[in-house]
């Protein structure tokens, strides 16, 4: 196969980078805000604010991926939870004496903004092209496309032992975005035996109108941006809120079936730094029990479990995200930022049967409140021993709702906290087969359809490794492998270009497809904007 050389700050990448001459749209003074390229999205993606306001330009999120094409309808349950999530593509074609499965084929302005694959014996070439073009801008390997080759990590990486890998760089188009993959050897849609190629992917693609103006990427459009990618690669790592502000330090003890008042303020302004340090005879117990509320501007917009908040559930595990935080020693940190327009009040109750002690600090910011601003919201669901029968069927899978949600706003992303009772032999007590679906703005059809659990928290495999990533974790996972009973696990996934915009309402449901019989107690918290009512 012929290689392009493309250099990455000083070395040669190993990622072919076809000599495209794209041309640049003939509109010489982009409307204000409305021009969207590689710098504005990696601008956006590290701007801790950028969630909190209405997007401008306005776009629509969606995902292609190798779900069972099967599942076609949600009140058949046969079909619904149909599990052959491999090797499912949109189509074939031939290109240049090659014959490609096309993963993804979108027309209009837009952006691949996450990318998530995984599979068995993979030895292929992956493809992008853009705007019609038969040359690909991307070709390589996966280890090419998903590794330093073309941006450095946390930009591209694997987890789950390498077996999963993660593609965070944004990819803008102009008119069209097509992803292909040219297995090998064998690929059969439906064959699991070996050695056929295995292939599970999941990408994540942002859509806007055509009156916004998107600059394609081009080879010579990556090298002159190779800096800023490296910057934008540094600062997601370093993971902090860096803003202004007053800092207003919290020391409280919130006594049994009592509450108490960690913050007031007056707006407009920001909460952009929450750091609090739990101290309980029983940490675990109080990261369940003690609940937090926020009021912004006369309205509670959270109201979850101390725990729950930054993403932990009960663990007091370390972790470290763009948006919240754990030193495994009781000190958690939030990121997320929290305007107000006129007041904010943060109230911690305990409900539970212990002195609970909190001692930290939260940073108010300035921050310009127009119509565009929203509230920070986050709400948890906890499903307690749910009985698991039948284990390993379609039929005994279900639905759980993550949220009900009515609009407008922006979903931001969610965590997961799984306390895993089920049982079997080894390799069978893994609880995540089920699938994501988001409905948006009452679709009838998600436009968002997974490929399984831990695939949607960007891992595979039920793997229990431990990682911690800008937008996504996992600081526990015992409760994947089923080696101790009440095994816990924590997964969260958090968006920044992948955050999903509604007018009118989302829903986010996520099958429970289990392999084991038991008990499980399964606890999603959701993270969402919306504007004042």
């Amino acid at each position: 196969m012929k290689r392009f050389n493309f250099r990455l700050r000083s070395t040669a990448a190993a990622l072919a980078l076809t000599g495209l001459s794209l041309a640049v749209s003939s509109c010489s003074t982009p409307p204000p805000g409305k021009f969207v390229t590689l710098t504005s999205l990696l601008d956006e993606m590290t701007d801790h604010a950028a969630p909190a306001r209405m997007p401008d330009p306005a776009y629509s999120c969606v995902s292609y991926s190798s779900y069972d094409r099967t599942s076609t309808d949600h009140k058949d349950s046969k079909t619904w939870f149909a599990n052959n999530d491999w090797n499912q593509f949109a189509g074939v074609e031939t290109n240049a004496g090659r014959t490609e499965m096309v993963m993804m084929d979108t027309h209009g302005p837009g952006a691949i903004v996450r990318f998530w694959l995984t599979g068995r014996n993979l030895d292929g070439t992956l493809r992008v092209y853009l705007d019609g073009y038969n040359k690909p801008l991307i070709e390589g390997t996966i280890h090419d496309v998903f590794g330093p080759a073309l941006a450095p990590d946390p930009l591209a990486y694997s987890v789950a032992h390498g077996r999963a890998w993660n593609l965070y760089l944004p990819i803008p188009f102009e008119r069209q975005c097509k992803v292909t993959y040219e297995p090998r050897g064998a690929l059969v849609p439906g064959n699991w035996q070996e050695p056929n190629e295995i292939l599970y992917f999941n990408i994540t693609c942002r859509r806007y109108s055509s009156s916004v103006e998107v600059e394609s990427l081009t080879p010579e459009r990556f090298a002159k941006s190779k800096d800023l990618i490296a910057f934008a690669a540094a600062r997601l790592a370093h993971n902090g809120a860096d803003t202004g502000g007053t800092t207003r330090e919290i020391n409280l003890a919130v006594r049994p079936k009592g509450e108490a008042v960690a913050l007031e303020a007056g707006g407009p302004g920001a909460v952009s730094v929450l750091r609090l340090r739990v101290a309980a005879a029983d940490v675990s117990a109080a990261l369940r029990d003690v609940r937090v509320e926020m009021n912004f501007d006369g309205e509670y917009c959270v109201s979850v479990p101390f725990g729950d908040l930054f993403g932990s559930g009960n663990q007091n595990k370390s972790f470290k995200t763009w948006f919240a935080e754990c030193d495994g020693d009781g000190g958690f940190t939030s990121c997320w930022l929290m305007p107000f327009a006129h007041s904010c009040r943060i109230e911690v109750k305990n409900p539970g049967n212990s002195d609970v002690y909190l001692s930290g600090f939260a940073k108010v910011s300035p921050f310009n409140w127009t119509d565009r601003a929203m509230h920070f919201h986050a709400k948890s669901a906890p499903h307690d021993n749910i009985q698991i029968e039948r284990a390993g069927t379609a039929e005994a899978a279900r639905i759980v709702n993550y949220a009900e949600l009515r609009g407008p706003g922006v979903y931001c992303g969610d965590a997961l906290h799984v306390c895993n009772r089920t049982g079997g032999p080894k390799g069978q007590q893994w609880w995540g087969e089920g699938d994501e679906q988001i409905y948006v703005d009452g679709e009838e059809f998600p436009s968002h359809f997974g490929t399984g659990t831990e695939d949607y928290y960007g891992y595979a495999w039920c793997d229990s490794e431990l990682f911690s990533k800008p937008f996504h974790a996992q600081p526990t996972g015992e409760g994947n492998s089923g080696k101790t009973l009440g095994g816990q696990t924590v997964n969260m996934r958090y968006r920044a270009l992948d955050a999903i915009p509604f007018r009118e309402s989302l829903r986010f449901d996520m099958e429970l497809w289990t392999w084991a019989t038991g008990s499980l107690d399964y606890t999603p918290t959701v993270f969402w904007y919306a504007p004042a009512r």
